[in-house]
């Protein structure tokens, strides 16, 4: 696969020339500027419950689109945007699973649970792509999921500041109540509910909380980059990984510190650790990537920009705004959420 950010002997001259032309003190450091641009974006998003809810769906795409633009690097998606070097085939798993699909998570029989934002439902999908309504909520959205040791499905709903607890069975409660937008949650081997706020209101999330099997709810780790998290996910190992939406950067969470390990350069949403890497969906690029835990980036499938849901090889399948992915249990295919048809997508990784 081909290294995004990957940059050529050549350049490095033509950048070290003007360097020594122009004077090394006007240079800034990288990691400052993202910071202070990560600062001056999320202060500059005004938040209501409408925005919230559609962060991740098309009526304010364009409006977040214009806003950020400018903070997107360039170099992090042009130089592998449009192919791989390993060949991947993408199919339909599920033709419509959603309504503005948003979130997907598998269980350990290799049923897929797909949540709407606008339908504020989950459907379940079986091992033979048969789709039906599991669970229905009052009000507000069905976002990130995840599965607990006993089966118990437990979904964010970001515009309702809820934590709804679905059973195998399919019974609803509100789990957790009055959280600021909660949006991405992982389960760790404990049962810990490991939940990215977003925001709601006026107040951006910046923020991952740890919620214990007895509903003690800490602040696992605040601020230190963390402006509007979605996308949570982790490891065997401790380690936690959580990214911002609309700026894309990713941090390491382990002991309770945050650092950051990779900035995608657009915007990411609900992803999945894996085999050593980070799997992600880039939505408005219509992208499905993956980075390694040293930040660096390789593009799975999809064509940059460009909308669709053109199956065969991952050079030429297209995504519709991809929000969320999940890994079989055997680990051997990855299945993709695309938010504008609902579609469920997959891909061998064999």
């Amino acid at each position: 696969m081909i290294h995004i950010n990957k940059i050529q002997p050549l350049m490095l001259g033509l950048v070290a020339l003007i360097l020594v032309g122009c004077g090394s003190g006007n240079s800034e450091n990288t990691d400052s500027s993202a910071a202070n641009l990560s600062s001056v974006i999320s202060s500059s998003v005004v938040f209501s419950s409408v925005s919230i809810s559609s962060s991740l769906s098309s009526a304010n795409s364009s409006s977040i689109s214009s806003s950020i633009s400018s903070s997107e690097s360039s170099s992090s998606l042009s130089s592998s945007s449009n192919s791989s070097s390993s060949v991947y085939t993408v199919t339909t798993f599920a033709s419509a699973a959603a309504f503005n699909g948003d979130g997907l998570t598998i269980d350990k029989d290799g049923n897929i649970f797909v949540g709407t934002s606008k339908g504020h439902t989950v459907n379940k999908i079986t091992r033979g792509g048969q789709v039906s309504l599991f669970a229905t909520f009052a009000a507000g959205s069905a976002n990130g999921s995840d599965i607990d040791s006993q089966g118990n499905l437990f979904v964010a709903n970001v515009s309702s500041g809820i934590i709804h607890k679905v059973t195998p069975n399919g019974e609803v409660s509100d789990y957790l109540t009055e959280l600021n937008g909660p949006a991405g949650i992982y389960i760790d081997d404990q049962d810990n509910l490991i939940v990215g706020l977003y925001g709601k209101g006026s107040v951006p999330g910046a923020e991952v909380l740890k919620i214990t099997p007895d509903k003690t709810i800490v602040s696992f780790v605040s601020g230190n980059g963390l402006t509007n998290v979605v996308g949570v996910t982790g490891d065997a190992q401790g380690r936690y990984f959580a990214a911002n939406f609309l700026t894309g950067e990713i941090f390491e969470i382990t002991g309770g510190i945050v650092r950051q390990i990779g900035a995608a350069g657009t915007r990411v949403n609900h992803m999945k650790y894996a085999n050593g890497y980070i799997y992600m969906p880039n939505p408005f690029d219509h992208l499905v990537r993956r980075m390694d835990l040293n930040g660096n980036f390789e593009l799975i499938a999809g064509i940059k920009s460009q909308a669709g849901s053109v199956n065969g090889s991952s050079q030429v399948a297209t995504f519709a705004r991809p929000n969320s992915v999940d890994v079989s249990p055997d680990g051997k295919t990855l299945y993709i959420l695309d938010f504008n048809t609902g579609d469920v997508r997959s891909i061998s990784m064999e």
